[in-house]
């Protein structure tokens, strides 16, 4: 029987030490948030989303547009709004984004929306990719005026936007 010096075995190998960084996406830059002006800005909906802050835990709905015409901004420019849709702030975001929806659909007012779409499904349309027909709010444009709210943490400020018809 060989004796158990005659095998050379190679220690086994150490586990490599795991990486934070291991398979971590690269960030996408951010869209640049619409800005404030004097005047109507006219904007079309090219897509919609709800997100969850890990750190706040705030759930946003943040609709992008493509600007169409604006003193601010270059016809063509991509923008966005936040816009915190829970906690403290679930009630004065929801109505936030119905107001949106109002104008992108063509709406004089909240009753008219309402008759039309019980359900709010061009909101839900919009948030699931629906880009035809006519409950969707993707593809549609408004005219919005965005002044400057209080200042952010981050030293930015808080949109106000109100909205209305682009005719």
């Amino acid at each position: 029987m060989a004796s158990a010096k005659a095998f050379k075995r190679a220690p086994a190998p150490t586990p490599a030490k795991a990486s934070r960084w291991g398979g971590v996406p690269s960030a996408q830059p951010r869209i640049p948030l619409l800005l404030a002006s004097e005047n109507p800005q006219r904007v079309k909906l090219v897509s919609a989303e709800l997100t969850t802050n890990r750190g706040t835990g705030h759930e946003s709905f943040k609709p992008t547009f493509e600007v169409i015409d604006s003193d601010v901004h270059k016809a063509g420019d991509i923008v966005q709004l936040v816009i915190i849709v829970n906690g403290t702030s679930k009630d004065v975001g929801e109505g936030r984004v119905k107001a949106m929806s109002v104008g992108l659909m063509g709406c004089d007012t909240d009753a008219d929306f309402d008759a039309l779409f019980p359900k709010g499904e061009p909101i839900e349309n919009a948030l699931n990719g629906v880009e035809v027909g006519d409950a969707t709010l993707l593809g549609r444009e408004a005219l919005v005026l965005v002044s400057k709210g209080g200042p952010t943490a981050t030293g930015d400020y808080y949109r106000e936007c109100e909205w209305a018809i682009a005719e």
